[in-house]
């Protein structure tokens, strides 16, 4: 890209909004100097005089708020929308890490995820959306969605998850194998997450399609990164 051609692609863009978007990854506050890093900070990179212009900016529509911190100015987004994705990592397998030293069996965590599952409901079925809900009457039509919309359902994003689905010739019951999943690299207790998957998706199903079902890990493979978990309808009588 030629220098003529940077120079114009950079003056379209939203400075005081890419300086938001940064705030809001670093929830726990940042410098002007920890902003304009060239390695660390703000992408794309600017001045510290042009950082410093639309600090004041933001500080003034009341966007951003700034603390003083010994002799530092940390500045914090007003309004944060969402924790970054390695907090809620770090957090979620340190949850999973505690319970594993108090659970006496993988079972609880099945129950565990029952209860995630009840408070979840609403917010699992409004995440599909509404023109394929318009099409999924039952659990028959909901199988063959099911692989492709989970990672976006999922407790911790993971764009590297692949999910095969072997669906019985009368959709009673389907395999569904998890391959290439990034949570084994996070910790040794990533194993826990998949079980209680298992009670999430149990009582989901449970409550959604109203009927009874049996969802179990068939087997996990930690050096393959690799779970295959069963979902089978039951009979009613």
């Amino acid at each position: 890209m030629s220098q003529k051609k940077l120079k114009k692609t950079r003056k379209g863009i939203n400075w005081a909004e890419e300086i938001l978007n940064y705030l809001r990854e670093n929830p726990f506050g940042v410098t002007i100097t920890d902003i304009a890093d060239p390695k660390k900070g703000m992408k794309p990179q600017t001045t510290r005089v042009t950082i410093y212009k639309y600090i004041k900016i933001l500080l003034k529509q009341g966007k951003i708020f700034s603390r003083e911190v010994g002799v530092y100015n940390l500045y914090y987004c007003s309004e944060r929308m969402f924790l970054p994705l390695k907090f809620v990592s770090k957090f979620y397998i340190g949850m999973l890490s505690g319970l594993k030293d108090k659970f006496s069996s993988k079972k609880d965590f099945k129950e565990l995820g029952y209860n995630i599952a009840e408070g979840m409901i609403i917010e699992l079925v409004e995440q599909f959306p509404k023109s394929i809900r318009d099409q999924i009457k039952s659990f028959e039509d909901f199988l063959p969605y099911f692989a492709k919309l989970y990672p976006y359902l999922d407790i911790i994003p993971d764009n590297n998850l692949v999910i095969e689905e072997e669906i019985s010739e009368d959709g009673s019951k389907a395999l569904f194998h998890f391959k290439n999943s990034n949570i084994f690299n996070l910790s040794e207790n990533s194993e826990y997450h998949f079980y209680l998957l298992t009670g999430m998706m149990e009582r989901s199903l449970s409550r959604i399609f109203r009927t009874k079902f049996n969802v179990e890990i068939d087997s996990i493979n930690i050096d393959e990164k690799s779970v295959k978990i069963s979902v089978v309808k039951l009979n009613d009588n």
